[in-house]
């Protein structure tokens, strides 16, 4: 991936690949992430570690990988709009 993170400023990751670590072969070529959810579809044993790694590589490759969250139906956050 030495090649893409030369012509790759970033990535929008929208689609589940069932064991992959596209993600983490992403942020270690240098690329800022922005990841919709679900994550993953990883058990929730596995994917702890892997999220740890995923987040270590981004800080050692000071990239940003963020998670798409909508908190539009939170009731407790509709106040924040007001």
């Amino acid at each position: 991936m030495g090649t893409l993170a030369l012509c790759v400023d970033y990535a929008l990751f929208c689609f589940i690949v069932s064991g992959r670590d596209v993600e983490l072969q992403l942020v270690n070529a240098g690329i800022h992430v922005f990841c919709e959810k679900p994550v993953t579809t990883l058990s929730p044993e596995d994917y702890a570690e892997y999220s740890k790694t995923v987040a270590e590589g981004a800080e050692k490759k000071n990239v940003i990988f963020s998670v798409g969250y909508m908190f539009r139906f939170v009731s407790k956050l509709k106040c924040l709009t007001h």
